[in-house]
């Protein structure tokens, strides 16, 4: 599953492209040549535009994923550390998930 700065720099990839598609002029003159351009532009055009809106519309769906993967790992935390250690051992292992949990932040 790709990263949240590999998507953005998707997007900004695709919008550059889509960019560069738009900025193609319909006509070009070359000396006594005149090219019309219609035909590269409308091949070339829907795909970064077709990448755009996949990733849009799958950005929802990854939000919800990684929002419903966060607040399973917060009430799974929140569990663990309202349990009070009842010995040594379970302290320092309480204690150990308390410095992990913090270095997450």
């Amino acid at each position: 599953q790709a990263s949240l700065e590999e998507w953005r720099s998707l997007m900004d990839r695709f919008r550059e492209e889509e960019g560069m598609f738009d900025a193609i002029p319909e006509t070009e003159t070359i000396g006594v040549f005149q090219t019309n351009n219609h035909r590269i532009r409308a091949v070339f055009m829907p795909a970064p535009k077709r990448c755009l809106d996949d990733i849009h519309a799958n950005l929802p769906k990854l939000a919800a994923d990684l929002t419903s993967k966060l607040l399973n790992e917060t009430t799974q935390a929140q569990e663990r550390l309202q349990t009070a250690p009842m010995d040594v051992a379970a302290f320092v292992e309480y204690s150990d998930f308390l410095h992990k949990t913090n270095e997450r932040q």
